[in-house]
């Protein structure tokens, strides 16, 4: 008895191994395992960065100045130079766009590259930018190089369940999105529609565009990055019973923070 049980015990702890081990995708065509998938963290990332190449050189006064308009200026100095305790802005918008050059070329520091070749690169992508070939999105403009551990992302989709959970736990979700500097995007086709028998509070349904509403005041209270109003993508299937309320929501000073679009099926084409 004791072997069998021996015997059985092993048996779960390999089969939990396993499970804890692999992930196979639906295909069926790969198996990594767990670990593979789990990226190293903001800091271990810029304490191997600095570890290998050292702290970011001061900007080079032979690269080109950059050919900012007037508006150009006034926007960068309210969102984007780095600030002081005062809110004055305590960097240049050349040195900006060396901050951001050299945070993304260092990252190739990480796969061998060395710190001459890492300064080459950051140049390269310096006169991209301060020639107004090519610039990056806005939260890499705001957080590349500053050291604040936000994110360079802009763009996140948040589901939305057909819950009090679900929804709520999006809000808080997208609070902390724009928080950082980032933008979000909702379908909430999962929503039943208004009206909608609801068993467990023996109530009916608002209808998803009603929780729109909710979503669109909390992001006038929350600026993204602390620097400007947040931003939404909603979308509704076009086979959602509230669909006619989702396309007029935003008429005559109704949802003002969210762009719609209505997501169209094969069914629709086809009719």
């Amino acid at each position: 008895m004791r072997n069998k049980n021996k015997m059985e015990l092993q048996t779960v702890k390999k089969t939990t191994k396993a499970k804890k081990q692999k992930f196979i995708y639906k295909n069926g065509e790969t198996k990594v395992s767990i670990e593979n998938l789990i990226a190293p963290s903001y800091e271990e990332i810029m304490a191997e960065v600095h570890k290998k190449i050292g702290e970011r050189p001061e900007m080079d006064s032979a690269l080109q100045k950059g050919n900012w308009t007037e508006q150009a200026l006034k926007v960068l100095g309210e969102r984007y130079l780095v600030k002081n305790e005062k809110l004055e802005p305590i960097e240049t918008p050349e040195q900006m766009v060396w901050r951001v050059a050299w945070e993304i070329a260092s990252a190739e520091a990480r796969w061998g590259v060395k710190k001459k070749e890492v300064e080459v690169l950051a140049k390269e992508f310096y006169n991209l930018m301060a020639s107004r070939q090519f610039l990056p999105n806005s939260p890499t403009l705001m957080n590349a190089g500053t050291g604040n551990g936000l994110q360079y992302s802009a763009c996140f989709v948040l589901p939305v369940e057909d819950s009090m959970e679900g929804i709520f736990d999006a809000l808080k979700y997208q609070a902390i999105i724009h928080k950082t500097g980032g933008g979000t995007g909702f379908s909430f086709s999962r929503l039943r529609p208004n009206g909608s028998i609801v068993k467990t509070s023996s109530g009916t349904a608002s209808g998803p565009v009603s929780f729109m509403r909710i979503f669109d005041a909390a992001t006038n209270e929350v600026k993204q990055g602390g620097k400007r109003r947040g931003a939404n993508m909603g979308i509704l299937r076009v086979d959602h019973p509230d669909i006619l309320e989702f396309i007029h929501c935003k008429e005559e000073g109704g949802i003002t923070n969210f762009n719609i679009s209505v997501d169209i099926t094969d069914k629709f084409i086809d009719a």
